[in-house]
């Protein structure tokens, strides 16, 4: 494998170029816990190999993972989610190891998460999904259900959503409960310039990470 990726923030713009995954490194972390930290990930997948030494994902900061198709970048958050089964050293999310941090329904609240990969009931519909968003989280936020135009999805069956529809409805379920992390894998897919616009200003609110 000999894909390159790249962590680069809102803050400090990077100068570095990018670098093997294997040899990875992450900007120092600030004082107190990092939205997210690991001194190893190893990933061995076939002929997939993916390694990751001491990163340090800072709280308070838009984190991107730039890389080509095939770098890693879903592989990375995905490791981090706990949705695959890798070697971990050291790793963590808001200062608590992930094992302790997943296995908590209190812990796993502060987390906001839109994947690629998502896929209801072909026999629900949406304003089922947002009801059980409420009852999970016991928040939703009228302005993240306005900036994504959600009321005009809410009647519709799950199988009719077009792509970009599914895409406003995951956005939602991610960002609306004011998670302290919000973990986006390529959070404007499927958007039109008007809905990518709304989403980069939801993602500058000061409760975000």
């Amino acid at each position: 494998m000999n894909s390159q990726i790249l962590l680069t923030d809102e803050t400090h713009a990077s100068t570095e170029s990018a670098v093997q995954p294997e040899k990875l490194l992450a900007r120092t972390p600030n004082d107190g816990p990092c939205a997210a930290s690991a001194k190893l990930i190893r990933v061995a997948v076939g002929s997939f190999r993916f390694e990751v030494r001491d990163l340090h994902l800072q709280r308070g900061r838009h984190t991107a993972i730039i890389g080509p198709n095939g770098a890693g970048k879903t592989t990375l958050i995905e490791t981090l989610l706990g949705l695959r089964q890798v070697h971990l050293e050291e790793a963590q999310i808001l200062g608590i190891p992930v094992a302790h941090f997943l296995q908590s329904t209190q812990h796993r609240k502060r987390l906001g998460v839109q994947l690629q990969r998502v896929e209801y009931e072909d026999s629900s519909n949406v304003r089922e999904i947002l009801d059980l968003h409420q009852a999970l989280y016991g928040k939703q936020d009228p302005q993240v259900a306005q900036a994504l135009d959600i009321d005009a999805l809410r009647k519709l069956p799950y199988r009719a959503l077009s792509r970009g529809q599914k895409q406003r409805l995951d956005l939602f379920v991610a960002l609306a409960h004011h998670p302290e992390i919000a973990v986006l894998d390529e959070p404007f897919t499927g958007l039109d310039r008007a809905y990518i616009d709304r989403v980069a200003h939801l993602l500058r609110h000061d409760w975000l990470t």
